[in-house]
């Protein structure tokens, strides 16, 4: 072998150490997080959005940790606990993130939670309510409230208002499931019928009328989707039914409460403030980037929020180790967040305040 030669294959190897090293220093430099929710089917355009908007919305503000990078891999799972399941693995063992982030449906977090903790990744959502959730694992968190809070809401208005039987329509999905069971685990009096409804289902007529045929006081429906929510009150004014309605915090959507069907309903939501100096600056920054209002304020709250309390206890750690992140997430109390002031307990829940709303003239009204 010549001189020449040698010098050339000595060059080559030279470039191709360095172009290994820059990618190896590119790949220390960056922080991943894997983020999974409905960016299509029934949840998409509206929690959905404004959920994984908000998160957007948070990271571009706030995505370096020193010289480090926050990087955020995003995947479609439909709120289908199988496809949730696949885009977890995916992240885990493809994108090789210690950090993941569930971000709507209890279902998805619910079936994602034994790989996290299994894998000791951390598994965090902005809105996932069901009670399963409080003992799914050690490194399981969220920023919303277990639903028995929620429907615990619900029960002491009824009670006020002097209600002792009730009917309960619901669609059968891990959070509006769990919002059913807590009602009726707390709730004194009658349940005078139980019907459930499969999920996204729009003909709910047959379901409605053996309810009315209990003779309830007040009818609770408690439903994830916008499409199935729309649906109840439409075909509960067909069926002329008479009665009051409580819904829970779905009915608090644009989407739900703007539809003339539900006047006078009313519903738990999260208690929030939406002219808060915290609330009208993200809505700013949102309509600035996204170059439109977000569709829901307290869901695009929670995701930015969700964002900010990672990005805290990475910061803290140094790094995203989740046994550091885990023990920084445990720490966080009275933080003041765009959503509210929330701490997190020992069991990763997140307990908050709720408020009794009343749609009036196509909006909401507190009691």
């Amino acid at each position: 072998m010549n001189k020449k030669l040698s010098l050339i294959i000595a060059v080559i190897l030279i470039l191709i150490i360095a172009i290994v090293m820059h990618g190896l220093s590119k790949t220390e430099n960056v922080i991943k997080i894997g983020y999974f929710g409905p960016f299509t089917g029934l949840l998409a355009q509206s929690t959905g959005e404004s959920v994984a908007e908000g998160f957007r919305l948070a990271q571009t503000q706030r995505n370096l940790i020193g010289d480090r990078k926050i990087e955020v891999v995003y995947e479609d799972d439909s709120c289908d606990p199988k496809k949730a399941v696949s885009a977890a693995q995916k992240l885990m063992n493809v994108d090789k993130v210690t950090i993941l982030v569930s971000g709507v449906c209890s279902s998805s977090t619910l079936a994602v939670a034994p790989l996290a903790e299994k894998s000791h990744v951390i598994l965090i959502s902005p809105t996932s309510a069901s009670p399963k959730i409080t003992t799914a694992g050690d490194y399981i968190f969220r920023l919303s409230s277990p639903t028995t809070g929620m429907a615990q809401a619900a029960v002491d208005y009824l009670t006020t208002q002097g209600y002792t039987r009730v009917a309960i329509l619901f669609e059968n999905n891990e959070y509006p499931a769990g919002w059913k069971d807590s009602f009726i685990s707390s709730f004194k009096g009658t349940v005078t019928a139980t019907e459930g409804v499969t999920p996204g289902a729009t003909d709910v007529k047959s379901q409605l009328i053996k309810l009315s045929q209990s003779k309830p006081q007040v009818y609770v429906f408690a439903v994830i989707s916008p499409a199935v929510a729309n649906a109840m009150l439409k075909q509960f004014k067909e069926l002329d039914i008479k009665g009051p309605i409580i819904g829970n915090d779905t009915f608090s959507l644009k989407v739900v409460h703007q539809n003339p069907e539900a006047e006078g309903v009313v519903m738990v939501t999260y208690s929030y403030d939406v002219s808060s100096p915290k609330m009208i600056s993200l809505l700013q920054a949102y309509k600035g980037k996204y170059n439109r209002d977000a569709k829901e304020e307290i869901y695009a709250a929670l995701g930015f929020d969700t964002y900010n309390a990672l990005f805290d206890s990475i910061t803290s750690c140094g790094n995203s180790d989740p046994d550091c992140v885990k023990t920084k997430l445990y720490g966080l109390k009275n933080v003041d967040g765009v959503s509210g002031t929330y701490s997190i307990d020992q069991n990763g829940d997140t307990q908050r305040a709720f408020i009794i709303r009343k749609v009036h003239d196509g909006k909401l009204t507190t009691l």
